[in-house]
């Protein structure tokens, strides 16, 4: 089936899966486009081979067998295909199953990794994916599990290999709700501001200000599902000036604005 440069293979429904709901393998036409999109629902993608770049929050990665990706749901991002084309496995994880890997990772930054652990995970998915015998639900149950646990492990193994003082600035923007300017972080951490500003965007594939504003975004998300606040008091409370800066900010990273976002969430 063709999907404007998509071919799907094959999905694998999994409604008695714990992890997963589903996988799809999909094959992408060379040098094809698709402009900036999200979706409703968080998926892990999984590079089986080919090549393909993809741009998300400001940055541009080349992705290739063995990588593995997290894209959140409504996460704005757009992919342009190489001339090999790209084969592709896409995991729609549970609930459960993003809970236990939001408890040890850092899924809000929309990761990604490599490792040749995945590499091999892949050309296995793609095997049972050619299994039609009652054993390769139960295998492909198994290669989600070991897939998950696989890409926890690259990107804590990523984490540690980046110094504390870059942690602990990630730390700082990721619970502060303030203001604050780069000089100031630069002397809280007692470095120079070039150098925290070129460090961070080289560990964190982000900038600073990118990431203290999607950040705070995260949190008026949060706040919009869960509780009926006024949404200028989510703004204020949040670090925006007023409900218009607050409203563009958001629509820019999630697409919608805070009243439609909040309107789905409840469906109303």
């Amino acid at each position: 089936m063709l999907q404007s440069g998509k071919i799907v293979v094959r999905t694998r429904e999994m409604p008695s899966s714990p992890w997963a709901h589903s996988i799809t393998l999909s094959h992408w036409t060379p040098l094809h486009s698709m402009a900036t999109h999200q979706h409703d629902e968080a998926v892990i993608c999984l590079v089986v081979g080919g090549e393909y770049e993809e741009r998300t929050r400001g940055r541009a990665g080349l992705h290739t067998a063995g990588h593995a990706l997290f894209c959140p749901p409504h996460e704005e991002h757009a992919q342009r295909i190489s001339r090999a084309g790209a084969r592709k496995l896409t995991i729609r994880p549970t609930g459960e199953a993003l809970d236990y890997l939001a408890d040890r990772t850092r899924l809000s930054e929309a990761p990604f990794v490599q490792s040749a652990a995945l590499s091999g995970l892949a050309q296995r998915f793609v095997g049972e994916f050619r299994q039609d015998d009652a054993f390769a639900q139960i295998a492909l149950d198994g290669l989600v599990l070991e897939c998950f646990a696989s890409f926890g492990r690259a990107l804590r193994d990523a984490s540690s290999a980046i110094p504390p003082w870059l942690m602990q600035a990630r730390d700082f923007i990721e619970s502060s709700s303030e203001h604050f300017t780069l000089d100031e972080m630069a002397r809280a951490l007692s470095r120079h501001p070039a150098e925290l500003a070129q460090a961070y965007k080289q560990a964190f594939h982000q900038s600073i200000a990118a990431h203290a504003r999607e950040s705070r975004i995260r949190r008026a998300a949060a706040l919009l599902a869960k509780t009926r606040q006024p949404i200028v008091d989510i703004a204020i409370e949040c670090g925006f000036h007023d409900q218009a800066h607050f409203s563009r900010a958001f629509k820019q990273v999630l697409g919608v604005t805070p009243a439609r976002f909040r309107a789905e969430k409840y469906k109303i």
